[in-house]
């Protein structure tokens, strides 16, 4: 039996017209569950989106970011499940200011998240997820192949997301985030540019890193030995909860 599948195309600002969830619902998606969705299984990841010998094919990356949002907004109780799909059908949330490209960046393939424009500190221009794989030969992938997720966030300023230039940071598979300590234009370009220099230089260390709170443990910022302290502020307790215990 097919499934009537109903599609609801908004801006982010029309799905999010409060602005203090608005930012949650950004953060929470750039900064937890894409960077702990991406690191349980980036073989998949990548395999729905670059192997075209998967059953149909390759899906298209925006259409994929936006399946993903809407299991984010479910999981997260954002939206509510259809309590019959096959008798109601589902409807499929798309956020038009949300883009996915596929891109290379040092010779691995990068999915290129374009987040709706920031308009708080530490919300994200953009999400890069990096296969450490050369994107040839998808089928040869080894199954436990491994991923980096980069983000280039808002700086604190004035006028917050309305500047040219965003902080390049990283979540780790083990949850710590990694500030590099500098800024760079808000610009795919110059993003794939920074991410190609991280990738060439893995044994350089970040400026800063931080780790979020975890169960009877505080939050942690390490400085590493010669730095000055980083640029960029760190989030508020509430915004760097897992993203299921924001709501």
């Amino acid at each position: 039996m097919n499934i009537k599948i109903q599609e609801d195309s908004r801006t982010f600002r029309e799905f999010y017209p409060d602005p203090a969830v608005r930012h949650q619902v950004h953060y929470s998606f750039a900064h937890s569950f894409l960077p702990q969705y991406v690191q349980q299984n980036p073989y998949a990841f990548f395999s729905y989106i670059l192997r075209q010998d998967m059953p149909g094919g390759a899906m298209e990356p925006t259409r994929f970011i936006h399946s993903q949002w809407t299991m984010f907004e479910k999981m997260a109780g954002m939206v509510q499940r259809e309590s019959d799909p096959f008798k109601d059908g589902m409807v499929f949330r798309r956020v038009s200011d949300l883009t996915m490209s596929t891109q290379e960046a040092g010779g691995r393939p990068v999915a290129l998240v374009q987040m709706p424009m920031p308009e708080q500190p530490l919300e994200a221009f953009f999400v890069a997820v990096t296969l450490l794989a050369t994107p040839a030969h998808a089928e040869s992938w080894p199954r436990d192949v491994q991923a980096r997720v980069f983000t280039l966030e808002a700086e604190f300023s004035e006028h917050a997301g309305e500047g040219k230039t965003g902080v390049v940071c990283e979540w780790a598979k083990n949850g710590d985030h990694r500030n590099f300590g500098f800024g760079i234009r808000a610009e795919q370009d110059a993003f794939l540019r920074a991410v190609k220099a991280a990738l060439q230089s893995p044994v350089t260390p970040a400026a800063a890193g931080y780790t979020p709170p975890k169960d009877g443990a505080s939050a942690t910022t390490t400085l590493r030995a010669g730095d000055d302290p980083p640029t960029q502020p760190q989030s508020s307790q509430e915004s760097i909860k897992p993203w299921w215990k924001i709501w």
